[in-house]
C-alpha cells in the first residue's frame, strides 16, 4: 500500500483542482473507514483460544486512555514473527548499563548485537489494517503471565512488561501517523500548505506527526534546539534517535511506570493534557532535594527545591566581560526560594542566602580552557544550581561585571512547570557546549520552551542567541518585568566613584583608575594614604581603590597560571590532574546514582559515604594541584598579601578618626 501513499502525495502536484478535490476525498474516505472502536486481535487465529495470549490483549487494552483509543479507532492486528532477537538462546534484554547508554540500533529497542523487539505499518496504517509485529521471543514470556516472565533490572523489568511496552510503543507510531492532519481541498493553495515535511529533499516528504512534531513536544525534548544528547539517565536511550522514537518511548513508560509522574514530571504534565489521562502512580512523590555545585566536602551542598516554596522566578543577566568566553554576557535565571518559615510573599526576596542559579556552563575538566575547544564542542554543557550569593560575588567582584535580575511574569502553575524542569535536568542533562550555537543563551531558551511548553514561546526557533537577545525575546513574550528589574553593580562601579572622591582630594592626579590600580603597587597606594590629612574621611574609598586591586590581580594571576599550564603540559597532564578531572565527573548528580531514570529517588543513589569519599579525595587534590603554581605565582601572592594588609590599616584608621576629625583636616 506504499504506492498509494505515494498516489495521494504526487497527485497534487500534476493534476487540476478538480482531480485534487477527487483524490483529497479518497484519502479521507480511507481515513474514516478505519476509525471506530479499537479492535486489538492476533494475526494468526491459532492465538484466539489461549488464555494467557489474550489475557496480554486485555493488559493492553486496559493500559491504553480512551482518547488514544477513540482517536486510533479500528481493528489493529498484532503478528508474531521471528526477529533478531540477539545471542544466545531466547530473546535477549535490553542493555543496561551506563557506558551503553547511547541510542541503540534496531526498529524499536537494540543493544550493541541487534534486537527488533517490534515494528509497525505506521506509515501505511491510514489505508490499510493496522499491523503490529512482535518478536516471536515474546510468546514464551507472555504464557508465563505478568509475574512469571524473565526479570532483568532496567527498563520495565521483565518480559511481559517489555512485550507490552513494545506493543505501546508501535501503537504509539500509530497514533502519531493516523492521528496526523490530512491534507483537504477546502484550503486549494500550493503543496507547501500541506502537512508534508521535507526529509531529504524535493522528492522525500513525509506526513507531520500529529504529536512528535509539535513544537510543544520539540520544546519538551530539546529536539527543538537541535538535540545531539549525551544524558545519561534515560529508560531507554533510543529515544534519543528522533522525535518520533521520542513519543513513543516515552508514551511506554507514561502508560506502564507508576514513577514516571515522579521521574519525568513535565512530560507526564505533558502526556496527561494531551490524552486527558492520569495513570496510576502509586505512592509516587518527586524527590525535591538535588545538589549545588561545590566540591567541597565541609560544606552542606544539598538545597530543597520545593516548586511551593519558591516566589518568583528571575532572568538573571551578567554584562559582558572582558574574556573571550564572556564577551557576550551570560545568561542564568534565579529561584526566589523562600527561607524556612517565610510565608510565601514579596518578603521571600530578602532570603537572598537560599537563593539559587540556574546556569548553564561548559562543564571544563581540569584547569585550562581552550576557546577552540569550546568552538569545536570539546566540552560538555551542563546546568549547575549555585548559591545566589557566590553567583553574585563571582560576576561583580571577581569578573568586574554587572548583573541585572529581572522578574519572570509567571503563575503559580508555571513556577511550579519551571521548577520541576530545573529538577528534570539537575539530575538528567547533558550536551556538547558550542561557543555559538549551543551556549548559555541557547540553554537557558531551551530551559524555558520545556518548562512553558505549550506557551507561544516554545515554537520559537533560535537562531544564534545571546544572553541580551533572550532577554529582548523574554520581554516580547510577555515573559519579562522590566519594571521591577534590580540591578547589582560591579566592584568598578563603585571604585570609579571613590576614586573620583580621591582625585577630587587631590590624589593621583593625572592618573586613570586602571593605571593607579594596575600599574602601582600595595606600597604605593598605602603612601598615598599616608601623605592626605584627611585619612579617615577617605578611608572607605581607598578601601574600595585596594579590593578593586585584590579583584585585578587575582585576575592577572589566574590568565597566569594558566599560561604556565600551556607552557608545562607534561606536568599538567599528570596523574593528579587527570585524577582531579575523573573526580570532577563522577560528582556530577547524575554519576552519583547506580539506577534509574530522571529525577533521582532516594533508591537510585549510592551510599552518603562514597559521596563523601570522593568529595574528600576531590578537596585534597584540588589542594595539592594549587601547590603547582607557587613557584610562578610567588610575587603575586606577596602583593596579594600586602593588599589585605593595606585593607585591614584602612579599616582601622577610618573607625578610629572622629568625624570631625575627618570634617576638619
Amino acid at each position: 500500500m506504499t504506492q498509494s501513499v505515494q498516489y495521494c502525495r504526487t497527485s497534487f502536484v500534476i493534476w487540476d483542482y478538480a482531480s485534487r478535490i477527487t483524490v483529497a476525498i479518497l484519502c479521507l474516505s480511507t481515513s474514516a473507514w478505519a476509525r471506530g472502536p479499537l479492535e486489538l486481535s492476533y494475526s494468526d487465529p491459532a492465538f484466539q483460544s489461549e488464555p494467557a495470549l489474550q489475557q496480554f490483549l486485555r493488559d493492553l487494552e486496559e493500559s491504553l486512555p480512551d482518547s488514544l483509543k477513540q482517536q486510533l479507532g479500528g481493528k489493529v492486528r498484532i503478528r508474531f514473527s521471528r526477529l533478531p532477537s540477539g545471542k544466545g538462546k531466547g530473546l535477549a534484554a535490553p542493555t543496561c548499563s551506563k557506558e551503553e547508554s547511547a541510542p541503540r540500533e534496531g526498529d524499536v529497542h537494540g543493544s550493541v548485537e541487534k534486537i527488533v523487539y517490534g515494528s509497525s505499518n505506521a506509515w501505511t496504517a491510514r489505508f490499510k489494517t493496522r499491523e503490529i509485529t512482535l518478536n516471536s521471543g515474546f510468546l514464551t514470556e507472555i504464557r508465563k503471565g505478568r509475574h512469571g516472565s524473565r526479570e532483568y533490572p532496567c527498563g520495565h523489568r521483565n518480559f511481559y512488561r517489555l512485550a507490552l511496552g513494545t506493543a505501546i510503543h508501535e501503537l504509539g507510531h500509530i497514533y502519531d501517523i493516523v492521528n496526523s492532519p490530512i491534507p483537504t481541498a477546502a484550503g486549494g493553495g500550493s503543496e507547501s500548505d500541506w502537512p508534508f515535511e521535507a526529509i531529504g529533499g524535493a522528492n522525500e516528504r513525509r506526513p507531520q506527526r500529529s504529536v512528535s512534531d509539535r513544537p510543544a513536544y520539540l520544546a519538551l525534548t530539546g529536539f527543538g534546539m537541535g538535540l545531539a544528547s549525551i544524558l545519561p539517565r534515560s529508560p531507554d536511550a533510543y529515544e534519543y534517535t528522533n522525535p518520533s522514537e521520542s513519543f513513543a518511548v516515552n508514551l511506554e513508560y507514561f502508560l506502564l511506570d507508576p514513577e514516571y509522574a515522579c521521574r519525568r514530571p513535565t512530560f507526564h504534565s505533558f502526556f496527561s493534557r494531551h490524552f486527558d489521562f492520569v495513570p496510576p502512580s502509586g505512592d509516587c512523590r518527586v524527590n525535591t532535594q538535588a545538589r549545588l555545585a561545590s566540591f567541597n566536602p565541609d560544606e552542606n551542598v544539598t538545597v530543597e527545591l520545593d516548586p511551593e516554596r519558591v516566589y518568583q522566578v528571575h532572568y538573571l543577566l551578567a554584562d559582558k566581560g572582558e574574556e573571550t568566553a564572556s564577551r557576550w554576557g551570560h545568561a542564568m535565571y534565579r529561584l526566589a526560594l523562600c527561607a524556612p518559615g517565610r510565608e510565601l510573599g514579596p518578603d521571600c526576596l530578602k532570603d537572598v542566602s537560599h537563593h539559587v542559579v540556574v546556569s548553564y556552563r561548559a562543564n571544563i575538566a581540569g584547569l585550562t580552557f581552550s576557546s577552540v575547544g569550546a568552538l569545536l564542542g570539546q566540552y560538555p554543557s551542563q546546568m549547575f544550581l549555585l548559591r545566589f550569593l557566590d553567583t553574585i560575588s563571582e560576576y561583580t567582584r571577581g569578573e568586574m561585571r554587572d548583573v541585572v535580575s529581572t522578574p519572570l511574569k509567571l503563575d503559580r502553575g508555571q513556577v511550579r512547570a519551571f521548577m520541576l524542569r530545573a529538577l528534570e535536568q539537575h539530575w538528567q542533562y547533558a550536551d556538547r557546549y558550542y561557543f555559538v550555537t549551543k551556549n548559555c543563551a541557547t540553554e537557558s531558551l531551551g530551559f524555558i520552551q520545556g518548562a512553558l511548553n505549550e506557551h507561544p514561546i516554545a515554537a520559537v526557533s533560535p537562531g544564534i542567541m545571546l544572553p541580551k537577545k533572550l532577554a529582548n525575546l523574554l520581554d516580547e513574550q510577555g515573559l519579562l518585568d522590566r519594571r521591577n528589574a534590580r540591578l547589582f553593580p560591579s566592584i568598578l562601579r563603585g571604585a570609579g566613584i571613590s576614586y573620583e572622591a580621591l582625585q577630587a582630594a587631590g590624589i593621583a592626579r593625572g592618573l586613570t583608575l586602571r593605571e593607579f590600580v594596575e600599574n602601582g603597587t600595595a606600597a604605593e597606594r598605602l603612601a598615598y594614604f599616608d601623605s592626605t590629612a584627611r585619612r579617615g574621611a577617605l578611608a572607605p574609598h581607598f578601601i574600595a581603590i585596594e579590593m578593586l586591586a585584590r579583584t585585578r590581580l587575582k585576575q592577572l594571576m589566574t590568565q597566569e597560571a594558566m599560561t604556565w599550564l600551556r607552557d608545562h603540559g607534561e606536568e599538567a597532564e599528570s596523574p593528579r590532574i587527570r585524577r582531579l578531572n575523573q573526580l570532577q565527573n563522577s560528582l556530577m548528580p547524575w554519576n552519583l546514582t547506580k539506577r534509574g531514570y530522571g529525577i533521582a529517588q532516594p533508591a537510585d543513589l549510592v551510599a552518603p559515604a562514597e559521596i563523601q569519599a570522593l568529595s574528600v579525595e576531590m578537596a585534597e587534590l584540588l589542594h595539592g594541584s594549587l601547590q603547582l603554581f607557587e613557584r610562578p605565582l610567588a610575587a603575586r601572592r606577596e602583593q596579594l598579601r600586602a593588599i589585605g594588609e593595606n585593607i585591614l590599616k584602612f579599616l582601622s584608621e577610618g573607625r578610629e578618626m572622629s568625624p570631625k576629625t575627618q570634617l576638619n583636616p
